[in-house]
């Protein structure tokens, strides 16, 4: 299940916390996993994105940022983050380019 990539969407796009609602919905029991890509000003984007996953409630799983400032990452909810706390977060952090929800059918929650 993938909320898509939001790149395609636009500079100014925001994370799809309707969405990610629904998958919940959708699939209880189930942990998902989200990837996340970040135009960022590298430092202080990754400060301020590590700020907002932890208010949220999220684990960090994988990291990248590039020379340019860009963030990727891979971020595990048990289901219980506060995506609304997420969402205010990230936009301190930077712009979201791309949003990918993934449902993990080999681990529950």
């Amino acid at each position: 299940m993938a909320d898509g990539n939001l790149g395609t969407i636009g500079a100014a796009a925001v994370l799809p916390v309707d969405t990610i609602r629904r998958t919940r919905q959708d699939f209880p029991g189930r942990r998902l996993s989200y990837e996340i890509q970040l135009e960022s000003d590298g430092w202080r984007g990754l400060a301020a994105l590590a700020q907002a996953c932890d208010a949220a409630g999220l684990k960090l799983v994988t990291l990248k940022c590039v020379a340019n400032g860009n963030i990727f990452c891979a971020l595990a909810d048990d289901g219980s983050a506060d995506l609304d706390a997420l969402a205010r977060g990230v936009q301190a952090a930077g712009t979201v380019s791309g949003w990918t929800t993934l449902v993990l059918f080999q681990d529950k929650a």
